[in-house]
């Protein structure tokens, strides 16, 4: 996405009906993104190619000298957004107050027939 970011601000800055090309190749995709025009306007078109799949986005110029600059910084706000994010990574179902012992001897994956839990220290060098 940032790559696409980067292309949609290049093309932007270009203010004369003119084509220009990029391409970029990832693992399981490829990726072309064109600048270019007709009678109606400039745009540009990205296509994705996975495998026999692709997927086509046509994005025209909206006004006079505007370019896709606006475009571009509302996905770049997106993505920074959601990429300083921070997800917390306390673990689930856990309660501070219960020791580890105690959460082990009444573990749902122990022995059910075994009301009690015997285990031994052992220390290494003797």
């Amino acid at each position: 996405m940032i790559w696409l970011i980067q292309r949609l601000k290049e093309a932007s800055l270009v203010k004369v009906n003119s084509v220009r090309r990029w391409k970029r190749r990832e693992i399981f995709s490829e990726t072309y993104c064109a600048r270019n025009f007709n009678k109606s306007g400039r745009y540009i078109s990205i296509i994705n190619l996975k495998g026999r799949r692709r997927s086509v986005l046509i994005i025209p110029k909206l006004t006079f000298n505007s370019g896709w600059m606006f475009i571009a910084a509302k996905v770049e706000r997106f993505i920074n957004f959601h990429r300083n994010e921070k997800v917390p990574m306390e673990p689930r179902l856990t309660d501070k107050n219960i020791p580890y012992a105690d959460a082990l001897r009444s573990s749902k994956w122990s022995n059910r027939g075994e009301s009690s839990f015997n285990a031994e220290v052992t220390l290494k060098g003797e």
